[in-house]
């Protein structure tokens, strides 16, 4: 178990939570998805489907810039005791993800902005590859509170603008309380050829099928800092979510930057941005920027 001090200084931005009111949770899940099944006799949670819940119904744009890092700097940042290492090169992934009219939200949306670590995962069902989840930083309390206790999501606030798109040029920001901490920018848009879309399929094929986001679900047990309610891997996968509609595929030279904050300007969340300013950066990847629609998540589950 970690010390005080280490719970408060963990780059896994699951130890902040939000208090919620669980039935009132259960409730929304139950008219969401139309699955929720409860005991008669004791009312426990019997189990909650969100397979599908999150479709999009209008178009959803990803901008995902990835950079080369420090193998050593990018291993410190998972979860220790919980089977995980580094997969292949140690590169981190930005996804600022602008989404359009939610089902879920009756037309509403909100944007998300995730950082994603290539990781294998060695348990009872031998090895598990995926995406790691250190962060992840929403524009809505109703998804932070759902993802972060119904899936494990790791999730905090964050202001997160619509791009801005300019001639050839996409901009993105994330900021909080007028501080931005975290800036990506593409520029020279053009559409991948299909022999590049071709190249990148062919890649894919290579390289180990990953499983989907792995994320470290800790929740500290109430009236104590030693103890826990959770802490465990959850995997969420695409085990039944609606095919993705792909309209345009762009991509572009690249850039990406953390700015660090005093405690008066990030006074919740500055050692996660330092600790994500502080990777080295060898070398920034092209952008890629996907328009779909349709999509949505599949079936969750423990990392066993």
């Amino acid at each position: 178990m970690p010390e005080n001090n280490e719970i408060m200084t963990d780059l896994n931005a699951g130890v902040v939570l939000m208090p919620t009111n669980f039935d009132v949770i259960k409730r929304n899940l139950a008219a969401i998805s139309g699955v929720f099944n409860a005991n008669k006799n004791t009312g426990a949670t019997a189990g909650v489907k969100l397979q599908g819940t999150v479709s999009v119904s209008d178009a959803q744009t990803s901008v995902s810039i990835s950079f080369l890092t420090n193998r050593e700097q990018l291993q410190a940042m998972l979860p220790s005791g919980k089977n995980l290492e580094i997969a292949g090169a140690p590169v981190v992934t930005l996804s600022m993800v602008y989404q359009g009219a939610l089902k879920w939200l009756a037309g509403r949306s909100y944007n998300i902005l995730m950082v994603m670590i290539p990781v294998v995962h060695t348990g009872k069902h031998g090895k598990t590859f995926g995406q790691f989840l250190p962060v992840v930083w929403e524009n809505m309390t109703e998804p932070i509170m759902g993802g972060r206790e119904g899936i494990g999501w790791p999730k905090i606030y964050a202001d997160l603008p619509p791009a801005r798109k300019y001639r050839d040029t996409f901009k993105c920001i994330a900021h909080w309380y007028g501080f931005t901490f975290v800036e990506m920018n593409v520029t020279n848009l053009r559409a991948l050829t299909p022999e590049e879309l071709q190249k990148r399929a062919d890649a894919a094929k290579k390289a180990p099928p990953s499983a989907g986001f792995i994320c470290h679900k800790f929740i500290l047990k109430t009236g104590s800092i030693t103890e826990t309610d959770a802490d465990y891997l959850t995997i969420s996968t695409s085990e039944g979510a609606p095919s993705i509609n792909i309209r345009e595929t762009l991509t572009g030279k690249s850039s990406v930057r953390f700015i660090k904050g005093t405690f008066e300007q990030l006074p919740t969340m500055g050692h996660i941005v330092e600790g994500l300013a502080n990777l080295e950066i060898k070398e920034v990847y092209d952008a890629t920027i996907i328009t779909q629609t349709s999509g949505g998540m599949g079936a969750v589950k423990i990392l066993e």
